[in-house]
């Protein structure tokens, strides 16, 4: 009898792994045609504090995202980063067309900026058996401020407020310039060609192009930054049991032709990837 429950035991946890390696290890995110028209009827990203009151609070980061037309695949990808430094990933996909939902939670720790970006991926198969693809981004941000009791907030409002994120943002500023300066001279970049835009930063161009480009191109070429990152930078940091990564920084090349994205991998070794552009006429 043991004998047998050890078996079963055995392959119920190769059942999970399976399942949570599945999750996250399928490279599904990929870039085709973008189709406007399909579109997402409701896509979100949050962040909130639970359990205030307990000594170790916990950060609870959700992700959803739902759609009307019929898709080949769905897929939410998201990181979380606290103080600039990668701490967690979500990946969830589906072929159901069912709305996607996850959530997780972490503990909390005080005077940290918690901020989360997430990709939300459409795959279609037309009849004509061409293959389209759309995207949203999301995003969302929580201050935690180590007070008596325990203070949070997504945007400073008050002064004092104010004043608390400046001091945390200016820490976090100085530790990812600082990593951020050490890639760029390793790999001999003349800043000054580049626009620098830090990988949270990418949400604000979803409905505005990239510097430089139309807005046609900059969706585009976000979606292929997505792809890449998606390939070199979540999955091997998704397949380690810690990360600490610093955020991702892209540099746009100033004359539109190519850009580059520097980041450091689990090992601390340095990574550059490099994407041409190929602008439209």
């Amino acid at each position: 009898m043991k004998k047998y429950k050890v078996i079963i035991l055995s392959l119920f946890l190769l059942i999970v792994i399976y399942y949570q390696l599945s999750q996250l290890t399928v490279a599904t995110i990929k870039y085709f045609p973008l189709d406007t028209e399909a579109e997402f009827s409701d896509v979100s990203t949050t962040l909130n504090l639970i359990d205030q009151d307990n000594q170790i609070p916990k950060l609870q980061w959700k992700i959803q995202s739902q759609h009307q037309q019929d898709s080949y695949l769905d897929q939410n990808v998201g990181l979380l980063y606290e103080n600039g430094r990668l701490i967690g990933i979500q990946s969830k996909w589906s072929q159901s067309n069912d709305p996607l939902s996850q959530m997780t939670e972490l503990n909390a720790e005080p005077d940290s900026l918690y901020q989360a970006i997430s990709y939300h991926y459409l795959e279609l198969h037309q009849p004509s058996q061409s293959i389209t693809s759309n995207y949203q981004m999301t995003t969302d941000q929580l201050y935690v401020i180590k007070q008596d009791p325990l203070q949070f907030f997504h945007y400073p409002k008050s002064l004092k407020d104010q004043t608390i994120a400046s001091n945390i943002d200016d820490k976090i500023n100085q530790d990812l310039n600082k990593n951020w300066s050490d890639l760029i001279n390793h790999y001999q970049i003349d800043q000054d060609s580049y626009y620098a835009i830090p990988f949270i930063d990418l949400y604000r161009f979803q409905d505005e192009p990239l510097p430089g480009l139309n807005l046609d191109d900059s969706k585009r070429v976000i979606a292929q930054i997505w792809e890449g990152l998606y390939k070199n930078y979540i999955l091997p940091a998704s397949q380690q049991q810690t990360q600490n990564e610093i955020m991702p920084l892209i540099l746009l090349a100033k004359d539109g032709d190519h850009l580059l994205i520097l980041f450091y991998d689990h090992k601390g070794d340095p990574e550059q990837l490099m994407q041409k552009i190929n602008m439209s006429e």
